[in-house]
């Protein structure tokens, strides 16, 4: 299958320390898969840390598993997680995106940011003016003003458990609204909705289902209208179990 989309161009970033919190580049050539394609040598690696755990990094996996999240998004747009900046630097840079607010809860990855926006203040200052970044828990936030777009990161684990609850209580408890909402690898929860319902693949494969997930789990998702996405979706599901 050939994506419909590009991968996420990489943020311009420094080497930051805060207290049990690092940001460093990583340069080791290894072989990875990416979310949606094969395999392929990754060279370099920026990784997000706190003391031995790794929270985020700029693998191929990251950069591919939210390159549809990028197409979709439009209009005023939250993103719940901030992670390394990788998706909200190049929202920033997509002309039908006009606002970004930001919820991040960890006050040590907010100023490991915002010391890398400083480093690197001629690449990111331009961008800036569109963004907003709040410090404090997504499921906290409050707005009156509707968002055009959702876009939920805040999961320790791949395929996390909490990832569907979650997801129904930010679009349905009416602190913030969202025409359409997403999640990271919220592809491989479609995996397994079909599988608590018996589904086979080809039935998975169906232009429909996708929105039928949608509906059953009470959350107006991105791609209702993308004929590939449960084609998308298993691509991402083949790829996180032979990786």
């Amino acid at each position: 299958m050939k994506l419909p989309f590009k991968p996420l161009t990489v943020p311009p970033l420094a080497a930051v320390t805060r207290e049990e919190w690092s940001l460093r580049k990583q340069r080791r050539e290894m072989p990875v898969r990416g979310y949606f394609t094969g395999w392929q040598i990754m060279t370099d690696n920026w990784l997000l840390r706190q003391q031995d755990r790794i929270w985020m990094s700029l693998s191929p996996a990251e950069l591919e598993g939210q390159a549809h999240h990028l197409y979709a998004a439009r209009g005023r747009v939250l993103v719940g997680g901030l992670g390394l900046g990788a998706l909200l630097y190049n929202l920033l840079l997509k002309p039908e995106v006009t606002e970004v607010v930001v919820v991040e809860k960890q006050r040590e990855v907010i100023a490991i940011m915002q010391e890398v926006w400083k480093r690197r203040s001629r690449a990111w200052a331009m961008r800036h003016r569109k963004m907003h970044l709040v410090e404090g828990n997504i499921f906290d936030y409050e707005d009156r003003r509707p968002f055009d777009y959702g876009l939920i990161d805040i999961w320790p684990s791949v395929g996390d458990m909490a990832m569907r609850p979650d997801m129904y209580r930010l679009a349905n408890d009416g602190k913030v609204r969202a025409k359409e909402w997403a999640a990271w690898t919220l592809e491989l929860d479609y995996i397994s909705w079909g599988q608590e319902n018996t589904y086979e693949v080809d039935e998975l494969k169906r232009f429909d289902m996708w929105s039928h997930c949608a509906e059953e789990i009470g959350v107006p998702l991105i791609g209702r209208s993308w004929p590939w996405m449960g084609q998308l979706a298993l691509l991402a599901a083949e790829n996180a179990v032979l990786s």
